[in-house]
């Protein structure tokens, strides 16, 4: 039971990565296509830290299922 839970777990982290890293691909696309005024380059680079983080514990909680 417990391992089947896990691989549900790793699966459920996986995509959950993925979405992460389409959020931040879109934030990126924003960033470059569009003319932001300085407030909203700031939010731009407080979001992009928060993917970048959030991408490292899904990662880290992926192998924990392992």
């Amino acid at each position: 039971m417990k391992t089947v839970q896990k691989k549900h777990l790793k699966t459920e982290f996986k995509s959950l990565q993925i979405l992460n890293n389409e959020f931040s691909r879109f934030i990126q696309e924003l960033e470059e296509n569009h003319n932001l005024s300085a407030a909203e380059i700031k939010t731009i680079n407080s979001m992009k830290e928060y993917f970048s983080h959030t991408s490292k514990l899904f990662v880290n909680l992926e192998n924990l299922c392992s």
